[in-house]
C-alpha cells in the first residue's frame, strides 16, 4: 500500500466519522429542544408537587398530635376504669361479706359448703 492510498483511507474514515458526529449533533439538538419544551410543563408539576407535599406533612404532622392526644386521653380512660373495677370489687366483696354475716345460719352460714340440690325425676 502506498502513502496515497492510505491518505485516500484516512480521509474516508475522518469524512464518515464527520458525518456521524454531525447526525449526533443534529439529533442531541432535536432531544434539546424536546426537553426544553417539556422544562416548563416539568416546572409546573414540580412546584404543585412540592405544594401537595407540603399539605401532606401538615396533616400527618397533625394527624400525629391528634393520635398523640388521642393515646394520653386512651390512657387515663384506662386507668380509671382500673380504679373503677378495683373499688367496684372491694365494694362486691364487702357486700358478699356482709350478706354472709346477715344470712349466717343454715347451709348460708361464713365458710359453710354449700348443699347439693338433687332434683328427682318425674317431679
Amino acid at each position: 500500500m502506498t502513502l496515497e492510498a492510505l491518505l485516500v483511507v484516512i480521509s474516508g474514515c475522518t469524512l464518515i466519522m464527520t458525518a456521524a458526529i454531525v447526525a449526533a449533533a443534529l439529533d442531541l439538538r432535536r432531544v434539546a429542544r424536546r426537553i426544553d419544551a417539556v422544562l416548563p410543563a416539568a416546572d409546573r408539576a414540580l412546584r404543585e408537587s412540592a405544594q401537595v407535599l407540603g399539605r401532606i406533612r401538615r396533616l400527618l404532622t397533625r394527624a400525629d398530635r391528634v393520635a398523640a392526644r388521642v393515646e394520653t386521653v386512651c390512657g387515663r380512660a384506662c386507668e380509671v376504669a382500673d380504679h373503677t373495677l378495683e373499688r367496684m370489687t372491694a365494694l362486691r366483696t364487702r357486700a358478699l361479706e356482709s350478706l354472709n354475716r346477715l344470712m349466717g345460719n343454715g347451709h348460708h352460714a361464713v365458710g359453710a359448703v354449700p348443699r347439693r340440690h338433687v332434683r328427682r325425676r318425674g317431679r
